[in-house]
């Protein structure tokens, strides 16, 4: 991975994280100098295609010996303190797009299959995301130079955008024995299945709290003992399931005790 100076924007951990079909990310405007002023990029998935919009403020067209620079973290390898896998290089009209990327050593030039333009103060890329490697997730930043002056946006980091969104619990089922609660018995969670969003389910820890007839109910973890006088009236229980790369999903259940 590269870390050369001017494209550092993306050696710094991510500074924001989106993911979904499309994501727009600001940067502050007039700290730039004479170089090209990055104001807002957007960015968008379109099939097999990733598209962005850099938005500059105070050049129509890009001034002579001015460039954009699209620079791209395609492996988000934290063993490579995310650098630079791809570099695409807007010049002044008339210029052809550059590409370059990271053979081991150096970035290089390589015929690539992007596109790029810049009219009325807005730039648009499209990569072609097998080109990227078809990356799960990628971090990326837009550089304007000119001369001595430089604007690298976002300033300190990188943009993330996830193009598939990270897997995470949806829904919860739990079981209680008895199915039933009844006065005078004791009730408890059997057992906890969570769903995620990948379609995957699995048996999950639980935590969980009670209410009978609206009053707190003392418990011993997901087990409580309901007294005799506890007869027609309402249990809810509210099971949470946690998993540290997962998140979290919460149910409630409503009885009438027996």
């Amino acid at each position: 991975m590269a870390r050369t100076p001017f494209i550092a924007v993306v050696a710094v951990a991510a500074v924001s994280i989106a993911a979904g079909a499309a994501a727009t990310f600001s940067d502050p405007r007039g700290d730039s100098g004479s170089a090209p002023d990055v104001t807002e990029v957007a960015v968008e998935r379109a099939g097999a295609v990733l598209e962005f919009r850099v938005a500059v403020a105070n050049m129509i067209a890009l001034a002579p010996r001015a460039e954009l620079h699209l620079v791209i973290d395609a492996d988000r390898n934290a063993g490579d303190r995310h650098g630079v896998d791809h570099v695409y290089t807007l010049r002044e009209a008339g210029a052809a797009l550059r590409a370059r990327r990271w053979n081991g050593t150096v970035l290089e030039p390589f015929t690539s299959s992007a596109r790029a333009e810049f009219v009325d103060g807005v730039a648009r890329y499209a990569v072609e995301l097998a080109e990227l490697g078809s990356p799960d997730a990628i971090g990326f930043g837009v550089v304007g130079v000119k001369g001595e002056d430089s604007d690298a946006a976002p300033g300190n980091g990188s943009w993330t955008f996830r193009l598939v969104a990270a897997t995470r619990l949806t829904s919860l089922a739990a079981r209680f024995s008895p199915r039933a609660p009844r006065a005078g018995r004791p009730f408890r969670l059997l057992s906890a299945t969570g769903t995620s969003s990948d379609g995957t389910t699995r048996r999950v820890r639980a935590t969980c709290r009670a209410r009978l007839a609206g009053a707190a109910l003392a418990s011993r973890g997901c087990r409580w003992r309901l007294s005799p006088a506890a007869g027609g009236k309402q249990l809810v229980v509210v099971v949470t399931a946690r998993i540290a790369a997962l998140g979290s999903v919460t149910r409630q259940y409503r009885f009438r005790v027996r």
